[in-house]
């Protein structure tokens, strides 16, 4: 008797993986904020690293088996971050103000390198989607519409979800454009079709308890509390001291903070993202590998705190996107949901 399978994909566009091994490690992964072209890794091997594909490809050796025998697909959910995007606003400020702190600094052979960096990073766009995000959409949806375009036969088999953030919208877009690629479909046809759902995409805004609460005050004291002790610690001032001295600055007025050595650190994975894991930064050039792991693991004790495992809130509140997510599972299971009905739900 034939079976069903139900396919569930978690995929977060920013999150670390296997980095190339002609790059130096360190210039590729940056915590929550790899790249998704980098962070891939062994995912590259089985979707491969092109949008265009042909079923025959896709279903090649070096491809996964992802119709077990005697199991049919009937649903395909995909949760996704955004796409690669700007910094936000408030690191926009700090590079613009490190630009500008760079005219004070002396001159020598590895400063003159920072000075003459052209800051592109423009105050509005900040936290948009970049092109780079788009394509990375783009992709992703053609090769899952290629993967599965026996369960995608029309627009009306494809649920598309988002918050009505830009950069979420703008990433529902390009993924619209990437399945409409391989289904006989056009982008406005499905773009029609997206709901926003702030309630289940930005639940963490809507939770009294992480939100608003005097618990929440605390929790968001603490989990600060914990960032700012480890930046004041032996790890970070050692990071901070020994790229000063790398630039030949001693400890003055005009010599780099830990923040602004971790400004350096976000220029150089934001770089990296956005020009392509070759492009050579040279904020990459300041920090070794031991220094990367330092700023890494502060940023890793940051979303620890604030959004991962440090408190039960923080991750209790997605039950009811998980919630929504099985529901259909089993409705799908039990034919209450029609079969015409929602094939592909996809969530921004």
């Amino acid at each position: 008797m034939q079976g069903s399978l139900l396919l569930l994909f978690s995929i977060f566009l920013s999150i670390d993986g296997q980095a190339s091994s002609s790059l130096r490690q360190h210039e590729l992964l940056f915590g929550t904020k790899t790249a998704y072209n980098i962070a891939k890794g062994s995912l590259s091997k089985y979707l491969h690293g092109t949008s265009q594909l042909s079923q025959e490809t896709l279903k090649s050796s070096s491809s996964p088996n992802i119709h077990p025998t005697q199991c049919k697909p009937k649903q395909f959910s995909l949760f996704l971050r955004h796409g690669t995007r700007y910094p936000s606003k408030g690191d926009t400020k700090k590079i613009a103000k490190l630009k500008e702190k760079l005219k004070f600094i002396g001159s020598n052979s590895k400063t003159d390198a920072l000075k003459k960096w052209k800051n592109t990073f423009a105050a509005e766009n900040a936290s948009k989607l970049s092109q780079s995000g788009k394509e990375e959409l783009r992709m992703i949806a053609s090769r899952f519409a290629a993967l599965l375009n026996d369960l995608l036969p029309n627009a009306d088999a494809v649920e598309l979800i988002s918050s009505d953030k830009e950069r979420t919208k703008s990433s529902a877009l390009a993924f619209l454009d990437g399945i409409a690629d391989g289904l006989p479909v056009n982008t406005k046809e499905l773009s029609s079709r997206m709901e926003f759902r702030n309630d289940l995409m930005r639940f963490y805004e809507i939770c009294s308890s992480y939100a608003y609460s005097e618990v929440n005050d605390y929790r968001r004291d603490q989990s600060m509390v914990e960032v700012t002790t480890f930046y004041s610690g032996p790890e970070a001032l050692a990071v901070t001291k020994r790229v000063n001295s790398r630039l030949n600055i001693s400890e003055n007025e005009n010599s780099f903070t830990t923040e602004e050595v971790r400004i350096m650190w976000v220029l150089c994975g934001f770089e990296k993202a956005l020009l392509g894991p070759g492009y050579d930064s040279p904020w990459c050039h300041l920090l070794t590998t031991e220094d990367s792991q330092v700023l890494e693991y502060a940023q890793d004790l940051k979303a620890y705190w604030k959004k991962g495992y440090g408190y039960t809130i923080n991750y209790e509140q997605s039950c009811p996107l998980l919630t929504d997510i099985f529901t259909n599972f089993q409705e799908i299971i039990s034919n209450s949901r029609s079969l015409l009905g929602r094939k592909a739900a996809n969530c921004f």
